[in-house]
């Protein structure tokens, strides 16, 4: 079990070096169509912005809920705020002209 201290340290440290991952957590119970939604959206951020999106599982510690906070800063800071809607909105416009 690590510290929030690592947790905002290893965000840092990725962000630096270029990795931008982004974690949702909780039980996912999808649709077929919402899960194939989910990895049209996955792809979608790892080809337009190099941004991974990862299940992140049900249990959250300190050292992930740090990472988490931090990673959405840095990622925040580097395409904008509000980056996840935003995302969001732009994969949900393409995904329905397709």
């Amino acid at each position: 079990m690590g510290s929030c201290e690592a947790g905002t340290y290893n965000a840092e440290k990725q962000a630096a070096e270029g990795n931008y991952t982004i974690s949702y957590y909780g039980l996912q119970v999808l649709t077929a169509d919402q899960s194939e939604f989910r990895k049209f959206y996955k792809d979608y951020l790892k080809q337009r912005y190099g941004v991974r999106l990862r299940d992140g599982g049900c249990s959250i510690m300190a050292e992930t809920k740090c990472y988490s906070k931090r990673m959405s800063e840095l990622v925040n800071a580097k395409f904008g705020s509000n980056f996840a809607e935003r995302s969001l909105n732009e994969a949900e416009a393409l995904w329905t002209k397709n």
